[in-house]
């Protein structure tokens, strides 16, 4: 086994581990948007709960990611630590997604 120097990306494990929460945060979106179109007719109502859970937590996830890789470029100096402007962004970007999920749901549930 070559030394850890030698393996590359000296102080990039932080960047590492955030894209690898992005891929699995994007697998469990994928996922749960198949389980959204094919659960629901096999189950009926019962069916939208899995699915849904699954696209809440996969947008948790994709925030973690993100917050994991400014956290990683802050370290490096490539990104400004007082980024308020992103902070406010990222979160209209949840809120107008979860408030889409619940609209998405009830209409579901209405039927």
């Amino acid at each position: 086994m070559s030394p850890p120097a030698a393996q590359g990306g000296h102080g990039l494990q932080e960047e590492r581990t955030a894209l690898a929460w992005r891929r699995t945060g994007l697998s469990v979106a994928v996922t749960s948007l198949i389980a959204l179109h094919v659960l629901p007719v096999h189950l009926g109502r019962v069916g939208l709960v899995l699915p849904i859970v699954g696209l809440l937590w996969s947008l948790d996830l994709l925030r973690q990611a993100v917050h994991r890789g400014d956290k990683a470029r802050s370290a490096r100096g490539l990104l400004g630590r007082d980024r308020p402007d992103l902070v406010i962004a990222r979160t209209s970007v949840m809120t107008l997604g979860l408030g889409v999920l619940l609209v998405v749901l009830v209409i579901a549930l209405a039927r």
